[in-house]
């Protein structure tokens, strides 16, 4: 049975499709059927038992084991059952049955925990009684020292936690072997005995994570301290400040009147300090209202304001500014903005400088401008940087109270949600919301284009930290290959046969040598007269190497190319062989906490130079005298400007729709499948290998670049939209990618161009963008692009932090 017919049976088993299931074991014999019982999946080594049990498809469960053999208590390589699956996603009906098969009630996972304690996760009642009714032992504990009541208290079900409670009364009496439970010893400052002490931390498990009905509930039995402290000795007040649970807070302080300014650990942190490297800015407003002091030092001298920084949350920075914290320096001399790393809390610093936001507002409103820029997505930043840096003097302006527009990263993961309209939350599976930092546009950078030039010549990169993508692919036949882009490459390839390698080997070198200054290197091509697909016919290469060769290496989106001059197309695989020799994985670079950390780096690089960024500005219009755009109105108030930049969102009657483009964010568990379980990649797959007019771009990144939960991968994939149903389109790309967690599907209008920058494309890189802010510029000033210009004297570096 080979491994697409193994990955369509998945897929039926997730589905619930059980005859289907049938048909596609019978066709494959009682070999296939035996090799089944014990093929493990994936990195994570899941048997179809486990898929079924995972999606509660009890009579694919039945028919697997009665059927099939497949063992009952099989496990994974996290030494998960099929019954852990079943409690953990709360399956009652396929929990009974795999008991009455003789599944381990107890059985142990990784880290030592069992199907109760994953049903505890869930908050079932009626799956955790069938456990308990099995004879689950509540008691056991896991390799924290955590059992079952703990989980239940850290959910926050008073039925469940209740239940325990009656059913095992001693269940609280309980003490960790690792000691990463909190636990107050005999002897701590409160002079409570191990016993009371662990009655205290359970007591108050619940309100760290607020649930205050659990709580109350906990104290009715058992007398709590709230002073209760962890072996670090953080209290309730610190642990909810961690948290970010405001109600749970304010029972704490202003019920139980317990001291806000109670300090913990060595270092005596308070709980201000806490929620301000959480990035808790509710949390801090609400602090200082209960009587937070917030000028506290710990003991190394920081404020929350270093906290902030160090954990790079720029909204929490603003809010403890605006609230009236000043930056200064620690024991040992650091100033919090010096921790700034990150653009946006760089610039949080920036637009909190004034004391009177507002009246800056109007009045720098009233003023005429060179330039206004409207919108901050990467095109509108860049222009809005280089403007500034020429000497001219700007106003950026927003709608929107974040920076990226069209290109930002979106954070936490709730607001992704949100913006989809994805009904709930998150499930507990994707980690904590601001471990998240989706782009909304899939781009990488060339290491040797136009863009990562323009971001060391302005000195951007100060701003910002890069990682090289991992490695380039593309799709052929079903399958993906890794792109050849040199000799050696190129003879390992699995693309091309024996004699077509070495034709190919003869065209990479003719591209590496050509120049077109020198005829001695172009072999009597004529650069600005032979088509690209003569070269390729001069080569004797073929329809599938053409493919690769244009659409992999130069990077083309349809094969136009092939009846233009051939000289760009020289031009771009060198641009990519120079990118890729850059950095040796791939020519591609990718910023650490994603894409929208690139306009901020503009923005700031504008403001260094006197622009002025407002966000959060509706713009109500846009100002036309006698033919000609003079101004732009908001708020009732008018700036006046010689030259407009914007969006085509800003100017809808002044723009053409162009086409769609369908972009799916796919949330996955799992690398991309055949790429060597790398973190981070690039496929493309040719528009002939799918039928298509345009190619279908997947671009992969994960928690290595900080935009993702620990363990999880984004991959995003875009195409040109050429029929009525778009989602079909990709599903050659989606198929790559199973199997996908949650996937967010958006279908953007492209539009072309007062001076208005493009809508991005489908591609996954940013030469196009750079051409187009080329473009712009040049209609502007009435002269080329000069990357010269750009740069930024040692003197102009003012306004950056010390370093």
């Amino acid at each position: 049975m080979d491994g697409d017919t193994i990955k369509l049976l998945v897929k039926l088993v997730i589905e619930g499709r059980l005859s289907s299931v049938q048909e596609q074991v019978t066709s494959g014999g009682s070999e296939a059927a035996h090799m089944l019982s014990s093929k493990h999946l994936g990195r994570s080594g899941d048997t179809l038992l486990h898929y079924a049990a995972r999606h509660g498809h009890v009579d694919i469960v039945e028919y697997l084991i009665t059927q099939l053999g497949f063992d009952v208590d099989v496990c994974n390589n996290d030494y998960k059952t099929p019954l852990h699956e079943a409690a953990s996603m709360g399956h009652k009906e396929c929990i009974r049955y795999l008991l009455q098969e003789g599944a381990k009630v107890d059985s142990l996972k990784k880290s030592d925990w069992t199907p109760l304690m994953m049903a505890c996760t869930r908050k079932n009642l009626d799956v955790i009684q069938e456990l308990l009714d099995h004879g689950a032992d509540p008691a056991l504990r896991n390799k924290d020292g955590w059992n079952s009541f703990h989980i239940a208290c850290r959910e926050g079900d008073p039925l469940v936690v209740e239940h325990l409670l009656l059913v095992f009364p001693d269940i609280w009496r309980t003490e960790s072997k690792t000691r990463r439970t909190p636990l107050h010893t005999a002897g701590a400052a409160t002079s409570q005995t191990a016993e009371t002490a662990v009655e205290s931390l359970l007591s108050w498990m619940p309100v760290r994570n607020g649930h205050i009905s659990v709580a109350r509930l906990l104290l009715e039995k058992h007398q709590a301290s709230p002073m209760a402290a962890d072996i670090l000795g953080a209290q309730p007040v610190h642990q909810v400040a961690v948290t970010g649970q405001e109600e749970a807070l304010r029972f704490l302080v202003g019920d139980l009147k317990v001291e806000v300014n109670q300090r913990a650990t060595g270092i005596q942190i308070t709980a201000l300090h806490y929620a301000a490297k959480e990035g808790h800015s509710s949390i801090i407003k609400t602090l200082v209202e209960l009587g937070a002091d917030l000028h506290a030092r710990d003991k190394k001298g920081r404020t929350a304001l270093h906290m902030a920084c160090i954990g790079q949350h720029a909204e929490t920075v603003r809010t403890l500014l605006l609230l009236g914290l000043k930056d200064s320096p620690d024991a040992s001399g650091t100033m919090a903005q010096q921790l700034a790393k990150k653009p946006g809390v760089v610039q949080a610093f920036e637009s909190t400088r004034f004391p009177k936001a507002e009246d800056r507002t109007i009045r720098k409103m009233n003023e005429e401008y060179d330039v206004i820029v409207l919108g901050t997505g990467l095109t509108e930043c860049i222009l809005s940087g280089i403007m500034s840096v020429k000497g001219k003097r700007v106003l950026h302006m927003d709608r929107n109270s974040y920076y990226g527009a069209e290109s930002a990263s979106i954070t936490p993961l709730e607001d992704l949600f949100k913006r989809f309209n994805i009904p709930g939350n998150p499930p507990d599976s994707m980690g904590k919301g601001r471990d998240w930092n989706v782009d909304l546009i899939p781009k990488f950078l060339m290491a040797n284009g136009q863009l990562v030039r323009m971001l060391l010549i302005t000195q951007v990169t100060r701003y910002l930290d890069f990682k090289v993508v991992e490695g380039s692919y593309v799709y052929k036949g079903g399958k993906i290959h890794k792109v050849p882009s040199t000799e050696t490459e190129a003879l390992a390839s699995s693309l091309m046969g024996l004699f077509e390698k070495r034709r190919f080997r003869k065209f990479l070198m003719f591209v590496s040598n050509f120049d077109e200054n020198d005829p001695k290197t172009m072999e009597d091509v004529d650069p600005n007269k032979t088509t690209m697909r003569a070269i390729f016919q001069k080569f004797s290469l073929g329809q599938e190497v053409m493919d690769f060769t244009g659409h992999s290496l130069a990077l083309y989106r349809t094969d136009d190319y092939l009846d233009q001059p051939c000289i760009q197309t020289i031009n771009r695989i060198k641009l990519y062989s120079e990118s890729l020799a850059r950095y040796g994985k791939s020519p591609y670079l990718y910023p650490l906490y994603g894409l929208g950390e690139l306009p901020q780096g503009f923005a700031r690089l504008s403001a260094i130079y006197g622009g002025t960024y407002m966000l959060n500005k509706p713009i109500e219009e846009i100002v036309i005298e006698k033919g000609k755009v003079v101004g732009v109105k908001s708020e009732g108030e008018i700036a006046r400007c010689k030259q407009l930049i914007c969006d085509p969102s800003y100017i809808m009657d002044r723009v053409k729709k162009v086409g769609q483009v369908i972009r799916v964010i796919c949330i996955l568990s799992h690398p991309i499948a055949n790429t060597g379980d790398i973190n981070s990649c690039q496929i493309i797959i040719p528009q002939n290998q799918v039928n298509r007019k345009h190619d279908i771009y997947v671009c992969m990144i994960s928690f290595a670049h900080n935009v993702a939960a620990q363990g999880k991968y984004i991959a995003i994939v875009s195409t040109t939209v050429e029929t009525g149903n778009p989602e079909k389109e990709i599903k050659p790309a989606l198929d790559l990618l199973e199997p996908i967690e949650q996937k967010f599907v958006s279908i953007s209008d492209q539009y072309e161009p007062i001076f208005i920058s493009r809508s991005y494309d489908a591609t996954t890189h940013f030469e196009t963008t750079c051409n187009d802010i080329k473009d712009i510029y040049r209609r502007m000033t009435g002269s080329e692009f000069d990357f010269a210009e750009m740069e930024r004297g040692k003197q102009d570096i003012f306004g950056d932090a010390a370093e």
